[in-house]
């Protein structure tokens, strides 16, 4: 029973600091933004994982290892890139497999760039692929450029409803053009 309860205040948390603005504000130099966000993180790593170390017993020193490694906020710095993950055989497997590649199409001179994709979806795979590992040999085609994959929340939360909205448009589109052609 206590870990439903658990569960609720952590969920109830992580929602008051959602709507307090605890994801976006971002100036850590402030103590009380830092606190909310630090508090967050908390309340999301104790509502999905305290059911599972209730569970598993055996899990909790994994679980927390990684709540060391999730309270360290990577994310506000510089990250914790991998070249050893980045570099993988495994990747370039894949990427054969799939039928994935990437092209260059003028040299860059060196600088700072943004790299896109477009279409995107939940999962891009071919994009995680060919520019978050060295699937494709990136690092040849555009050297001293370093790549770091980002995955903007919106997208997460906007495309589930999305796909639902389109679905409903286009079986609605479909009956009514049923209707004209059948002249009801």
């Amino acid at each position: 029973m206590y870990v439903f309860a658990v569960e609720i205040v952590s969920l109830l948390s992580a929602i008051i600091l959602l709507c307090q603005g605890a994801l976006y504000k971002r100036n850590i130099q402030d103590h009380r933004n830092l606190i909310m966000y630090k508090l967050l993180k908390l309340s999301i790593f104790v509502f999905f994982f305290f059911p599972i170390a209730h569970a598993f017993h055996f899990l909790i020193p994994f679980i927390l290892l990684y709540f060391i490694s999730f309270m360290k906020d990577p994310e506000l710095h510089t990250g914790r890139p991998s070249r050893w993950f980045y570099n993988l055989p495994i990747w370039k497997k894949i990427a054969a497999a799939k039928n994935s590649s990437i092209v260059r199409t003028t040299i860059l001179p060196p600088g700072s760039y943004i790299f896109a994709a477009h279409p995107h979806g939940v999962l891009p795979f071919g994009i995680c692929l060919n520019i978050g590992t060295n699937a494709s040999d990136i690092h040849i085609l555009f050297p001293r450029i370093l790549f770091r994959g980002v995955a903007l929340l919106a997208e997460r939360i906007a495309a589930p409803p999305r796909s639902i909205v389109f679905s409903k448009m286009a079986a609605q589109r479909s009956y009514y053009q049923e209707v004209q052609m059948n002249h009801y």
